[in-house]
């Protein structure tokens, strides 16, 4: 943050109006009590681009090098929403799974794979949150928010149809929710449909 409020401010300087859109990516330990930048990035718009799939296959991995009290602040989901800071998140493939719901998951429980552990349990967010992040607010980072992110009049028509009520599964139920696609439309043309399966 440091360097980026050097750059940012010079660009402000000569462009008030400036639509940067700039982020950092993982972003791991953002509110360390000595060197926090959450307040600064949401002054200056900063994106957090995260990947949520990381502490779900790596979270065991991560405690046992930085011990659980700093675990619970690793990508503080919910601090990153109460500051104001857009998340964006990713899957860092090939590292992880390109599965969204897997980070979906990991967003609402905090759970890790295979200990099955919890680390900040305040920073869980609800599945509308989650969503946000994948959807429009992945689009608002690359300058798309206005033709992709959102399902309405004058946008592409990126999206799945489920055969699943998704806003009431339980947690665990979203790692297996790519089971669960029936169509997958990009642009508004059939890219997948499961076999059997019929719009009416």
């Amino acid at each position: 943050m440091d360097v980026y409020k050097v750059l940012m401010d010079k660009i402000l300087a000569d462009d008030p109006d400036a639509d940067l859109r700039w982020s950092i990516i993982h972003c791991y330990l953002p509110d360390e009590p000595a060197t926090s930048v959450m307040d600064e990035m949401a002054r200056y718009g900063v994106i957090a681009a995260i990947n949520p799939a990381n502490l779900y296959f790596e979270g065991d991995s991560f405690v046992r090098n930085i011990g659980p009290e700093r675990m619970a602040r690793h990508t503080p989901y919910k601090s990153f929403l109460d500051a104001g800071i857009v998340m964006a998140s990713g899957s860092d493939y090939p590292n992880n799974s390109p599965d969204p719901w897997i980070a979906i998951y990991q967003m609402v429980t905090r759970k890790h794979q295979i200990s099955g552990e919890v680390h900040g349990e305040e920073q869980r967010i609800s599945l509308h949150e989650a969503l946000k992040t994948f959807t429009i607010n992945g689009a608002y980072l690359t300058f798309d928010d206005d033709i992709r992110g959102s399902l309405e009049a004058e946008t592409l028509a990126d999206l799945v149809i489920l055969d699943s009520d998704l806003m009431n599964v339980p947690p665990e139920a979203l790692l297996t929710m790519s089971d669960k696609v029936l169509l997958t439309m990009v642009g508004g043309k059939t890219a997948y449909r499961k076999t059997g399966f019929e719009l009416n």
